[in-house]
């Protein structure tokens, strides 16, 4: 992904920073295995395996979906998706850090569970976001072609 920059003949600077956003976004979940299975945290244990998973995952699918929405999108809502995604990321973070205190380990037992709501909660925003912008512009060009349609047809009706 990241050397197919090298195969584009003109740059738009919206798709390159989609682009970007995905590639940091596989390189993080690339990290995330080989940290998994060097320490072998899913094989410890399946709550510390989940914990590191959500840690990662979150951040990673966030990028993803919002490289893709980036691409979609057309107006200013981009900002108010980061702002979504950061405020629950910061969420999972607390709650982790809460988690940690209270049980002075990683395996923060109720932690996870309000770890993964979050993560839950992040997941259905951005696929929600993305499926929302698609149908907008979905519509904006059903509208356009509809216009060009119909003034396409009035155009044969004068020359009839």
């Amino acid at each position: 992904m990241g050397l197919s920059h090298l195969h584009v003949r003109w740059e738009n600077k919206r798709y390159e920073r989609s682009r970007w956003m995905i590639v940091v976004a596989m390189i993080g979940l690339a990290i995330q295995y080989a940290v998994q299975m060097v320490f072998g945290f899913r094989a410890a244990d399946d709550s510390l395996g989940a914990v590191i998973n959500i840690l990662v995952y979150t951040p990673c699918f966030s990028l993803i979906s919002l490289g893709i929405y980036n691409i979609e999108t057309t107006r200013s809502n981009l900002r108010k998706m980061i702002l979504m995604c950061s405020g629950i990321y910061a969420a999972i973070i607390v709650a982790f850090c809460v988690g940690i205190s209270f049980h002075h380990s990683l395996y923060i037992r109720e932690g996870l569970y309000v770890m993964l709501a979050l993560f839950c909660l992040s997941v259905l925003y951005c696929i929600y976001m993305i499926i929302q912008e698609m149908i907008r512009r979905k519509n904006m060009l059903e509208t356009m072609a509809a216009m060009d349609m119909l003034h396409s047809g009035s155009h044969n009706k004068i020359f009839y």
